[in-house]
């Protein structure tokens, strides 16, 4: 019965032979015991991982000094500062019709690629056949008018002559004349204004078809064939802001050359993704002159200046793009607590392969310094109150103080101490957490297989570790962060 008492034993019936048989079943004993066991060894083996594990990443830790020799080369100096904006056309054109009347052909949508002089749309002639027999008209009868004004000018003058002869009072005709004459010369505006509006007239009906002045996209249209648009004296205009929406045209005239976006009978939908829009009768940007806004911060925006040249890459393409500053603003733009102002960005020449709205890292260079000696700026050090570095000399390593110019932060200026080609030794450090910067390759960079080891690189085979150099950003060719 004791020998029992820690297990429970359980009855069962056969179904086969109707018997009963005992089961047993382990107890809380037993179960605490196992329970126990298990923790026990889950223990020993953590503690053995966390052993293990932490003495391999004390000596991955451990910071290991790698000291390779680098010639000094001729080299650019660049300052720059680091930015991004968005990509816009340059040129932007409002079309307007000339000829009024109503629309009776619209023959391009937005989004559409339009040469110079190719047909936009079209305006019936009979509006402006009407137009042109009034305006010759009013122009006839201001004509009429001037001839039966100067007439009397004539008659007034020949009063005040012969009162003049006959030595009598000639306050009367000298008034009678001077009145003549102002009349005359009211007359004479009024012929001018008809004859302008004749020509204007006649310009209109030489120009029923409206017509693309550039080549570029069609951002907006906003006349639809039905709409009654009135014409003006200059179709089209152009404007440095990027191309805007697209609205709804209607019936109705606007002068300007607009239409009236009151009623639905609607343009084209689409546009290039700018939210403004334009009462002309289409819009069409430039693809050959892109520019690019972009802001810089309070502490920066003094270092540049109208002209300095930029080095820009797209979103789609690394390959360079390269522009000039066309101006800098004066006026902060931003809400926040950093004043931000506006600077734009003229792309230089014609690139192709560019779309509006495009995301561009804009680097813009304020100091520029040409065919001077550099070495990476981890070469120099201070001693003694001198800048020197570790020149190589056969198997002599020879501390040698030199002269420093201006410096990007990667590569330094030598003014004096070395010439190009003297090698110099720079040392740099790996391990020591991995936080360090990662090879980059540039004209006065280490490339592999040359100077410093390549990334995950180490000479006789080793490896580097996944975070790089730590304390020590190599060498690149360039433009530098100011």
């Amino acid at each position: 019965m004791l020998a029992r008492a820690s297990e429970f034993v359980a009855l069962e019936l056969n179904p086969e032979d109707g018997m009963k048989r005992r089961k047993l079943v382990p107890g809380r004993r037993t179960l605490i015991a196992g329970v126990v066991g298990l923790l026990v060894g889950l223990g020993i083996a953590g503690g053995t991982w966390w052993f293990v594990g932490d003495r391999s990443s004390a000596a991955a830790a451990t910071p290991t000094t790698i000291t390779r020799s680098v010639a000094a080369a001729v080299d650019t100096i660049k300052k720059s500062i680091s930015t991004s904006g968005t990509l816009t056309p340059a040129v932007q054109q409002d079309v307007s019709f000339v000829a009024s009347g109503t629309v009776t052909d619209v023959a391009v949508s937005s989004g559409q690629a339009v040469s110079v002089g190719q047909a936009l749309a079209t305006v019936d002639t009979l509006t402006m056949q009407e137009t042109l027999a009034d305006a010759k008209l009013t122009l006839a009868k201001a004509q009429a008018t001037l001839v039966t004004d100067q007439d009397a000018l004539a008659t007034a003058e020949d009063a005040l002559t012969t009162a003049q002869d006959n030595g009598q009072d000639t306050t009367s005709e000298e008034a009678k004349v001077t009145g003549a004459q102002e009349q005359v010369n009211v007359d004479q505006t009024s012929v001018t204004t008809a004859q302008t509006a004749v020509d204007d007239a006649q310009s209109a009906l030489d120009q029923p078809t409206l017509i693309s002045p550039i080549d570029g996209i069609v951002s907006e249209v906003n006349v639809a064939v039905g709409d009654k648009v009135t014409g003006s004296a200059s179709g089209s205009s152009s404007s440095s802001s990027s191309s805007g929406s697209v609205g709804s045209s209607g019936t109705g005239s606007t002068s300007g050359g607009g239409t009236d976006a009151s009623s639905g009978s609607g343009a084209a939908a689409g546009g290039t993704g700018s939210s403004s829009t334009s009462s002309a009768a289409f819009v069409i940007v430039g693809t050959d002159s892109w520019k690019v806004d972009v802001t810089v911060d309070s502490a920066q925006i003094g270092l540049l200046a109208v002209g300095d040249q930029a080095q820009l890459t797209t979103e789609s393409s690394t390959d360079a793009l390269f522009g000039t500053i066309t101006s800098v603003g004066l006026i902060s733009t931003s809400t926040g607590s950093t004043a931000s102002y506006p600077v734009e960005v003229a792309l230089t020449g014609s690139p192709t392969g560019l779309h509006d709205g495009e995301s561009v890292t804009v680097s813009l260079i304020y100091q520029q310094v040409t065919n001077v000696v550099t070495v990476p700026s981890a070469a120099i050090r201070t001693e003694n109150g001198q800048t020197v570095v570790t020149k190589v000399d056969g198997d002599q390593q020879v501390s040698t103080v030199v002269e420093t110019g201006e410096t990007d932060g990667t590569n330094t200026e030598i003014t004096s101490g070395l010439n190009e080609g003297d090698d110099v030794l720079v040392t740099v450090t790996i391990g020591g957490g991995g936080t360090g910067t990662q090879n980059r390759s540039g004209s006065q960079g280490f490339p592999t297989g040359e100077g410093f080891p390549g990334a995950g690189e180490l000479p006789g085979g080793g490896q580097l570790p996944a975070g790089g150099f730590s304390g020590f950003s190599f060498p690149q060719g360039g433009a530098g962060d100011g």
